[in-house]
């Protein structure tokens, strides 16, 4: 034997060890913020879809190909000159199938994915700037909802 597995457990090396330090502790509790700021932005974007506004051209495009894809299966869409990836389509198209034909169908997705953008952003922000920067670019992003 070497003597490697009589060794006594450093308590330094547990993960748990670090939790009575004062930024960690900071980070708890800047989650009740951090929650606040996403339930916000999402509010305004749910509210966006309440506004009675009609689509913008690109909007009506893509919206168009997506019923294509929805109502008649055409997946490749081999007729149009079509330079966007696939993935907005084809979750625009999913909503039209569940919801029908309609215009806030055709707007569920985006603001599924605006919602879930936010959520990442305050993700990885926390993990590069400190949790008052954090906050402020957050409450940025969600009082943005355009």
């Amino acid at each position: 034997m070497d003597g490697w597995a009589c060794r006594r457990l450093d308590s330094a090396a547990l993960p748990l060890h670090g939790l009575n330090r004062p930024e960690v502790n900071n980070r708890f509790n800047c989650y009740g913020a951090v929650l606040l700021i996403l339930l916000i932005g999402a509010g305004l974007r749910v509210a966006m879809l309440g506004r009675d506004v009609r689509f913008n051209v690109d909007e009506a495009l893509y919206a168009s190909y997506a019923r294509r894809i929805a109502l008649h299966g055409d997946f490749l869409l081999a007729d149009s000159a079509l330079d966007k990836p696939p993935l907005g389509l084809f979750l625009t198209a999913a909503s039209f199938t569940i919801f029908g034909t309609k215009d806030i169908a055709a707007r569920l997705p985006t603001l599924f994915v605006s919602i879930l953008n936010m959520a990442v952003f305050l993700a990885l922000a926390r993990r590069v700037y400190d949790e008052r920067t954090v906050i402020f670019a957050a409450l940025l992003l969600a009082l943005s909802p355009l």
